[in-house]
């Protein structure tokens, strides 16, 4: 429960431009909640908004959705994510 609604918090924060912001509660659940099943979902928004902070470096969100695909490889995220790992 408390993964999903860092999760939901971050998404907020992304939607209002806070990248940064969003960044550190993404990070949060990714390093201290990361069994659970919203660590693959976290990655996934982790690299959204840090390729929008960077204002559109695809370098970024590949190498996050990289990490995405490798750690969580079965998630529903990684799927989501696969296309762009494998035409690279």
């Amino acid at each position: 429960m408390l993964a999903a609604l860092k999760v939901a918090v971050g998404k907020t924060r992304f939607n209002q431009r806070k990248f940064d912001d969003a960044i550190l509660i993404f990070d949060e659940v990714i390093t201290t909640l990361s069994g659970s099943g919203y660590a693959a979902e976290a990655m996934y928004w982790k690299g959204v908004a840090a390729y929008r902070k960077s204002k559109g470096d695809k370098e970024v969100l590949h190498d996050l959705w990289q990490q995405l695909y490798k750690k969580y490889p079965a998630s529903e995220w990684a799927k989501r994510v696969a296309y762009q790992i494998k035409s690279s």
